[in-house]
């Protein structure tokens, strides 16, 4: 009759403890088997846990390939025309001042010089092989220049492309009146590329 009095869903432990109760002599069996159910149960669930991590991943839960993420920030590289306005070094990281300008070209180039006064109509307007260079937002911008980054600087009109260092581009731009137009790389705020074309 104590079988019915075991509770629903823990009715098999109370029939082996019931087992024992009136086996007294089989005590040793009921441990061992136990046991035996015991160890079966932790070698269903270590083979279970094995087959888990052994399944191939799904879409859902596909680890994110960064290096595509890194790929893509560097399509965010701006290549900005600005006279530079200062070149220097401080507490060992390398800056530069700039002025944003816009270089423009052909009919572009003539409107805008008639627009800012440099002469009278198209006509009489000059177009610069290299572009008109307008400054209409005289802001100044202090960027920091990432270790190593590749400077090219071109003095001749058919140059060889020349690569200097920063100290280099810092101390050919100290003249006070010298006006360097440069095209700058801008990745995240931090310029990745200085080139300092020939001007005519």
């Amino acid at each position: 009759m104590d079988f019915f009095f075991c509770k629903k869903g823990k009715r098999f432990w109370c029939v082996i403890i019931l087992y024992m109760k009136y086996n007294k002599n089989s005590v040793v069996i009921g441990i061992l088997v136990i046991i035996i159910i015991l160890l079966s149960a932790g070698i269903f669930y270590y083979k279970n846990k094995i087959s888990n991590q052994n399944q191939t991943p799904t879409p859902n839960n596909l680890p994110i390939n960064t290096t595509s993420q890194q790929q893509l920030n560097t399509s965010n590289v701006t290549n900005q025309p600005a006279y530079l306005v200062k070149a220097y070094s401080q507490n060992n990281k390398n800056y530069i001042d700039v002025d944003y300008i816009e270089v423009l070209s052909g009919a572009a180039s003539l409107q805008a010089q008639v627009a800012d006064g440099q002469c009278p109509n198209i006509n009489d307007c000059y177009d610069f092989p290299n572009g008109y260079k307008r400054n209409q937002n005289p802001l100044v911008r202090t960027f920091e220049v990432v270790n190593n980054a590749p400077i090219k600087s071109s003095w001749n009109p058919y140059p060889k492309t020349n690569f200097i260092t920063f100290t280099e581009f810092k101390n050919s731009t100290q003249a006070p009146s010298t006006k360097a137009y440069i095209r700058i790389n801008v990745l995240n705020g931090v310029v990745t590329e200085i080139d300092r074309p020939y001007q005519e």
